[in-house]
């Protein structure tokens, strides 16, 4: 191990600055791969009692000169025996590691009384997820799911920083389970194929993951005669170039027990043959519209007060044979409408009106030798609606939309040549600024490479060798090996069976019909309310007798009534009860006293 290996190195812990002689340290390696985590793996000898002892889950910094090039916790370590001596191998995960380690959650609402549909909705978290839905329920690009899942992943560890987000690719609504942050993360990212991850550490400060399109990253020359280069391979990857990209978006909608399938397409480029080798074609089902067929009966018949037979149906009693000569006269209506709702409920997208109705009137006849009269009253619901069976029909889902510009993202990531190799560089000045953040153009190798422009996919060093190993091209953990695999990008994807359910807590079976007014009192049962009673009869000679009680004999405001008044019977003081008002004394009378 060369002298500048041992001093230009160190840990930076809570503790403080340990360099790497004063820990031991006889090996160490820094592997770095996009979408996955940095590792820190050194060896220190067993019996070697350093200034620095790790301990797992507890973060430290590795710095070299004046810049950390790494941040983590030790996750795991072994024993290792080289040479007849045993070593102890500490491997080290930064922040991704986090992501790996937290489940993604999302905030559905939830409601306080699951016993009743107008609960009160609180938010609880659920790891059963939307991806490509916002939490106000509306779809959201590649950059505003991976913000979401950086986010939350950041509340809970707080072990990073947000860095560069630029991934304004769209995709389509996808419900998982159960992911991990990482997982959650790599499947929103499928939609964007030449999206990379990289992070910045920073001595004072948490380290920042970005998030960026390969073709955005600056491009670095490197010339394979320099003294940097040990020893490097490319090869050009024609099998993975595509001619075009068709999207066939199929969205079932439902309405009541019909369905119907409605298909869209997507094509870049314009005017681009499908069937075509290598072209890309995949069916993505998008969550349809769906309509609630609701019926609706009433019974409504004709409001005809100037009907003898109509009151008599209100007021069954007279029909008894025992009543003559019905006449019905002084009708009073305080409505206009023309039927009388007898059952069902009305409800305002029946196009109908409905009202309170009043209906009074005279009713006269004779019984059992007795002319008298009554005053009748009924009140009912009337309306304008015939009887019969109405329909409706209702969205409850509005359904996913087709996003814009999907099969244009996917080819601008996959259409142009793609390159892969690696390179072997001496550590050094120039080579320490080769990393994940950037692409390489090789100059000196053909002119075919030297405007490949081909991200940076992994990056290995060996400190006590020297040796800096840097991958370019498809991540072989990420971007598949063949264009089969770009097949699949769609394969796994569950569409929500209601996007809705997480912002509003119903389902499709929560749809009620609510709000409608029936048909009230039944008016067969109404009560007649006498107006004024004349009692007819005959004397012995033939002659008509009568008596008549009207309320309109006696002045407003009083009252007649049985009242106990004091008379004389026999000599003695009696009492009796007459249909009688008040007395009332004359005015200006004067009192005698006897």
């Amino acid at each position: 191990m060369n002298i500048s290996y041992k001093t230009s190195y160190f840990f930076k812990t809570s503790q403080g600055v340990v360099p790497f002689e004063d820990a031991c340290v006889v090996s160490a390696k820094l592997k770095r791969k996009t979408l996955a985590a940095d590792e820190f793996i050194f060896e220190i000898p067993s019996d070697c009692a350093g200034a620095f002892a790790p301990v797992c889950d507890e973060t430290f910094k590795v710095i070299r000169g004046d810049s950390a090039i790494f941040e983590g916790a030790v996750q795991s370590w072994k024993n290792v025996v080289k040479s007849g001596r045993k070593y102890i191998s500490y491997t080290a995960k930064n922040a991704w590691c986090d992501l790996e380690k937290i489940v993604f959650q999302q905030v559905w609402k939830n409601p306080a009384d699951p016993s009743s549909a107008d609960s009160q909705l609180d938010d609880i978290y659920k790891s059963r997820v939307i991806l490509g839905q916002n939490a106000s329920g509306e779809t959201q690009n590649v950059s505003g799911q991976a913000m979401e899942i950086l986010s939350y992943a950041l509340e809970v560890a707080g072990s990073f920083r947000i860095g560069d987000v630029s991934l304004d690719s769209p995709m389509v609504m996808d419900e998982v389970r159960d992911l991990s942050c990482a997982e959650a993360l790599k499947k929103t990212l499928a939609w964007t194929p030449d999206a990379v991850s990289n992070f910045e550490y920073f001595t004072d400060d948490l380290p920042k993951i970005n998030l960026v399109r390969g073709g955005s990253l600056p491009s670095v020359n490197v010339d394979i005669l320099s003294g940097d280069v040990l020893e490097y391979s490319v090869a050009p990857r024609p099998d993975l170039t595509i001619p075009g990209v068709c999207v066939k978006y199929e969205k079932t909608n439902v309405s009541g027990d019909s369905e119907w399938v409605v298909t869209t397409q997507d094509i870049w480029p314009e005017g681009f043959q499908q069937r075509t080798p290598r072209a890309i074609i995949m069916t993505v089902e998008l969550d349809g519209e769906r309509y609630s067929v609701r019926s609706n009966v009433i019974e409504s018949q004709p409001i005809s007060p100037n009907s003898k037979d109509w009151w008599l149906e209100k007021f069954p009693a007279y029909k008894d044979s025992s009543y003559t000569n019905i006449e019905i006269s002084d009708i009073s209506r305080l409505g206009s409408l023309g039927r009388e709702l007898r059952s069902g409920s009305i409800y305002t997208w029946m196009g109908g009106a409905l009202e309170n109705d009043v209906i009074g009137a005279k009713i006269s006849y004779i019984r059992n030798g007795t002319s008298a009269e009554k005053y009748l009253k009924v009140r009912l619901r009337a309306t304008n609606l015939y009887s019969g069976t109405y329909y409706r029909t209702i969205q409850t889902q509005t359904g996913e939309n087709a996003p814009e510009g999907l099969a244009k993202a996917i080819y601008e990531a996959c259409s142009s040549m793609r390159y892969e190799g690696q390179i072997v560089f001496a550590l050094s000045d120039f080579s320490e600024k080769i990393g994940l953040n950037g692409k390489i153009n090789l100059i000196g190798a053909g002119e075919e490479f030297e405007n490949m422009n081909c991200a940076v996919s992994s990056v290995e060093e060996d400190f006590l060798s020297g040796r800096k190993k840097v991958s370019f091209g498809p991540p072989k953990h990420l971007y598949p090996d063949d264009i089969t695999e770009l097949f699949r990008i769609n394969r796994s994807r569950r569409i929500p069976y209601d996007s809705s359910e997480k912002i509003t807590a119903k389902n499709l079976g929560a749809s009620l019909q609510t709000g409608g007014e029936d048909s009230g009192m039944d008016s067969s049962n109404g009560e007649p309310m006498y107006k004024s009673l004349k009692i007819s009869g005959l004397s012995a000679e033939g002659e008509e007798k009568n008596i008549s009680l009207d309320p309109a004999e006696i002045p407003d405001g009083t009252d007649m009534k049985p009242r106990k008044i004091a008379v004389c019977k026999d000599g003695y003081l009696a009492h009796a009860y007459v249909l009688m008002t008040d007395p009332e004394t004359e005015e200006n009378q004067t009192s005698q006293q006897p």
